[in-house]
């Protein structure tokens, strides 16, 4: 497999671990204590968010959780445009390996 391959396949598994983390968050949205928790583009792993003006929030009113759900729909988008960009790169490497087999063919 190609290196832009790998890349890419990697790109999409983090863009997918980023829309199950979003879809946890907002699941948990009204229950006592949640944290939300962020997928670390660059390497995978989840975090969870604190610091945030939502999050002191949220420590403020007991019980409740530090899910905002705008900052939610953000982060999906964000996702989304990760998921794409690498399927782009992914129809790219397709289209350039393609056009080699047809030169050697």
């Amino acid at each position: 497999m190609s290196a832009i391959l790998g890349t890419a396949l990697s790109g999409l598994e983090r863009a997918t671990l980023g829309v199950q983390a979003v879809a946890g968050n907002i699941a948990n949205l009204n229950t006592p204590g949640y944290r939300s928790v962020r997928v670390d583009n660059g390497t995978g792993k989840v975090e969870y968010r604190s610091g945030t003006a939502v999050a002191e929030a949220a420590e403020n009113e007991l019980g409740s959780s530090d899910v905002d759900v705008a900052t939610e729909l953000i982060e999906l988008k964000r996702q989304q445009h990760a998921y794409e960009a690498n399927a782009a790169l992914i129809e790219f490497e397709d289209r350039r390996l393609g056009t080699l087999l047809d030169l050697i063919g």
